[in-house]
């Protein structure tokens, strides 16, 4: 979302998140470790591969994005359902496609229109 949100209401701040792998084999007990780097590398591959499939830039590596939610609402999740109701309303597919990218940046663009 942060690639079709207006400039004006996102920012981010460097990822220093800490992530977990469960492992557990067979009824055992489960061991946590920390994610390598290599772990991370390829989640982020696979996510940018298909952000850009849909026509969005490849996300910076190591950033939390932060998003002001439009004037409408208080909080960010009751736009992302507005968004998800309107597409599946209207026949949008509901998965990362071009689509739902041009149908979001759209339905964003009107709410923030009257913003200073």
């Amino acid at each position: 979302m942060p690639a079709v949100w207006p400039a004006a209401a996102r920012a981010w701040v460097p990822d220093r998140s800490v992530r977990l792998i469960r492992l557990q084999c067979g009824g055992g007990v489960a061991t946590v470790i920390p994610w390598s780097a290599w772990d991370q590398a390829e989640t982020e591959r696979d996510i940018n591969d298909l952000l850009v499939s849909a026509g969005i830039p490849a996300r910076p590596f190591g950033r939390l994005w932060l998003l002001k939610p439009p004037p409408q609402f208080e909080e960010l999740d009751g736009a992302v359902e507005a968004i998800s109701a309107g597409a599946e309303a209207h026949g949008v597919p509901l998965m990362c496609c071009t689509e739902l990218v041009t149908w979001t940046h759209s339905v964003i663009a009107g709410w923030f229109a009257h913003e200073p």
